[in-house]
């Protein structure tokens, strides 16, 4: 395990600080939750559910948003009154490419992007199990495939 670990901190994981949770149950719990997967499943749920509300207090959002005023991409403006804040998009960039500009609105929007052909029947490739690939070329047997039956 521990060769494993010394491989990820060397070769795979990038030079940025790294936070690790770990969830322990005591003793007395560990049984019966190995045997319980639904179980276990929802004490996992709650356990991320609390880690994910203890980056939402500490502003994340707020620090990305700030980030993409400071680049240029979005402009925060406050609404009078309330104090709430809205976010405002270059709507230049539609205009570099106006293709790409239509299929990303559709799908931030949860729109189907290739209009009249979406209703089209899906196409299912299935391949028969004891389909075989042939090799191709001079004839020979490249070693790469199945001899044919």
């Amino acid at each position: 395990m521990s060769d494993g670990a010394a491989h990820l901190v060397d070769h795979v994981l990038p030079e940025v600080p790294v936070r690790q949770f770990v969830v322990t149950m005591p003793f007395p719990l560990r049984f019966p939750l190995a045997f319980d997967g639904k179980l276990l499943g929802q004490i996992l749920r709650i356990f991320t559910d609390t880690v994910a509300k203890w980056y939402r207090e500490r502003h994340v959002r707020n620090r990305i948003l700030r980030f993409l005023q400071r680049r240029g991409v979005i402009t925060l403006v406050a609404a009078p009154g309330d104090g709430e804040l809205t976010l405002v998009t270059d709507e230049t960039m539609a205009e570099k490419d106006p293709l790409l500009a239509r299929l990303l609105a559709a799908a931030t929007a949860g729109a189907p992007p290739a209009g009249p052909a979406d209703k089209r029947k899906v196409i299912r490739i299935v391949f028969a199990p004891h389909d075989r690939p042939v090799a191709k070329g001079n004839g020979r047997r490249s070693g790469r495939f199945p001899a044919q039956a």
